[in-house]
């Protein structure tokens, strides 16, 4: 008995069981807005991020939201604080994005090689990632970015180079199920080189639970960027980015509580909607329940 839940494709049947989850729905609706503001942020900003107008600040002070000029207020310098929040979510966004993509090209060669070779490749990748997981990630990325010079990029290298242990040990052990199954048993009979059993049947199938992996790893390296910026190891003056803005925003607390109350909101809503995909894409992913 064949039905239209039977013929649908694999594809669309992941996306029906993520359309069930309505929080990872709403995660990626936020998350997808978020983004489209941050990559259009010159055309929704009202001002450059970096313009000062000081003399609309009585006494010196912050001006509030829903000031005439300013939607969100200013920050002490007399910047709106609208066009620094999405210029800020521009920087931080990046950040994550592109540092997963970093852990992602480190993770998945060495898991996969590790898990397909075994021996002496097994042991030596997995003894180096459990060396770096046994050290708090964070002191290494702080260690390491206080040695180079703070920039955007050198931020997104650093994070992705200290954030791709726990993709490892995913594609590693999706890698040593796969191997001993027949189509790949098969592929080795016929004499197929590694290199391409590994690219046509073991990262195929290895990719679902990897991906769920990242979607997570994305939100750590926001908040790590975050945390780098607060400490002033971050994102560097005047380009805006939620965790800078929140460390100006505490000087401020008792006057413009708002300076640090938008982007710890902007950083906390990123990091739920992450979580809540990452919950979503894993259930929609499960083989095992791809039909139910």
């Amino acid at each position: 008995m064949t039905t239209e839940k039977y013929k649908a494709s694999p594809g669309a049947l992941v996306l029906r069981r993520f359309a069930r989850n309505r929080l990872a729905v709403a995660g990626a609706a936020v998350l997808i807005l978020l983004t489209l503001l941050a990559a259009a942020a010159p055309l929704v900003s009202p001002f450059p991020y970096d313009e000062l107008h000081m003399g609309d600040l009585p006494d010196g002070n912050p001006l509030p939201p829903l000031s005439p000029k300013y939607a969100l207020g200013t920050d002490q310098f007399g910047r709106d604080y609208l066009t620094r929040c999405v210029f800020g979510g521009r920087m931080s966004l990046s950040v994550g994005f592109l540092s997963a993509l970093v852990s992602l090209a480190i993770g998945i060669p060495l898991g996969l090689a590790a898990g397909y070779f075994g021996g002496a490749a097994d042991i030596a990748v997995m003894r180096f990632t459990e060396f770096l997981s046994c050290i708090p990630s964070f002191f290494l990325i702080l260690i390491a970015n206080s040695i180079f010079h703070a920039s955007i990029f050198n931020v997104m290298a650093i994070i992705g180079m200290f954030s791709w242990m726990g993709i490892c040990r995913q594609a590693r052990a999706q890698c040593l199920h796969l191997k001993e199954q027949d189509f790949v048993m098969s592929a080795r009979a016929m004499g197929f080189s590694h290199f391409y059993i590994i690219r046509r049947y073991i990262l195929p199938n290895a990719l679902s639970p990897v991906i769920v992996s990242a979607t997570l790893n994305v939100a750590y390296a926001i908040i790590t960027e975050s945390s780098l910026s607060y400490l002033g190891l971050g994102v560097q003056e005047p380009v805006p980015s939620w965790g800078a803005m929140l460390k100006a925003g505490q000087d401020y607390m008792r006057v413009a509580p708002w300076m640090a109350v938008l982007p710890g909101l902007l950083i906390l809503f990123v990091a739920l909607s992450l979580n809540f995909m990452g919950d979503g894409l894993r259930d929609a992913l499960d083989p095992r329940a791809v039909r139910r």
